[in-house]
């Protein structure tokens, strides 16, 4: 069988304006970071979590080029202490 098809890809090919991912990990992974610029390059709005290690290591896919990463604040409108920054 063949390999599954990025979801990226799946979402440009269904004509999805955003792509907002809740997921993260510490490890660049090349196929995943050029399905997330073709994306971008179709003209898709990626959002990733930026993470929830309170942590400055980079997290992708929110660390590729191109992808908005998104934090968390408290009601007092602070970084909240469990989300990731940088």
């Amino acid at each position: 069988p063949s390999a599954p098809q990025p979801a990226a890809e799946v979402a440009v090919q269904n004509n999805a304006d955003v792509i907002n991912m809740s997921l993260g990990g510490t490890v660049f992974d090349q196929a995943f970071a050029d399905a997330c610029a073709a994306a971008i390059a179709a003209g898709v709005t990626i959002v990733a979590a930026a993470g929830n290690n309170n942590s400055s290591v980079p997290s992708y896919p929110a660390s590729y080029e191109g992808v908005i990463s998104v934090a968390s604040i408290d009601s007092a409108l602070n970084k909240s202490s469990f989300s990731n920054f940088g």
